[in-house]
């Protein structure tokens, strides 16, 4: 079996639970950003590509590279994700002739098998990922086919991206987290804000 840094990495710093959907909920610290609030379509997508890409900034300020995970439900060939690569090009992304590919049962809400892709990136060359993460369920196009991690494991921050209502970002960097919690304070999610005072908030 071929080696796999890149996963062998994620999980050392992030744990087994460190490619979840609903990230929040499996990590502690965590942050849940609320991204659209209503409108049109064209409105809830600005809003949600204008947030996230802020806090995506911030969070991979002091980043040079970041990794990217791409999975999708299924196992099986490369052949068997075919339609989700083809997604990849209409958002004028190149995969590299290099990246990482497994397959694993995660033990997310559908305790389905998914499809892994993961490779480095610079982290200036992020914002086609972000656009095709947030479009997939709202009409925009292009979109991308598969879900979007973006992680710093030397810096302990991941990024999950879900769709155009929210964003996750977890990881051992508690400083990091503490400012994004900070900066970016009136965009939490109200819902789960207890949670998060419960980590964050002085006194």
């Amino acid at each position: 079996m071929s080696a796999q840094p890149l996963r062998d990495e994620l999980r050392r710093v992030f744990g087994e639970n460190g490619l979840q959907q609903g990230l929040f909920y499996h990590h502690a610290p965590a942050l849940r950003f609320e991204l659209s609030q209503g409108g049109s379509y064209i409105a809830m997508f600005t809003q949600a590509y204008d947030r996230a890409r802020a806090v995506l900034d911030a969070a991979f300020a002091e980043s040079g590279e970041v990794t990217v995970v791409l999975s999708e439900f299924g196992g099986g060939p490369l052949l068997a994700h075919l339609a989700a690569f083809r997604s990849l090009r209409r958002c004028d992304v190149d995969l590299p002739r290099t990246f990482e590919a497994w397959t694993e049962q995660v033990d997310d809400e559908w305790h389905a098998e998914r499809a892994f892709f993961a490779f480095r990136r610079p982290k200036d060359a992020l914002l086609e990922f972000l656009w095709g993460a947030l479009a997939v369920d709202i009409g925009i196009r292009p979109r991308l086919e598969f879900r979007v991690h973006l992680a710093d494991p030397e810096r302990g921050i991941v990024v999950h991206p879900y769709d155009d209502r929210g964003m996750d970002v977890v990881g051992p960097n508690h400083a990091v987290l503490r400012d994004l919690y900070t900066r970016f304070n009136p965009w939490l999610l109200d819902y789960d804000r207890e949670r998060m005072d419960g980590f964050f908030r002085e006194g």
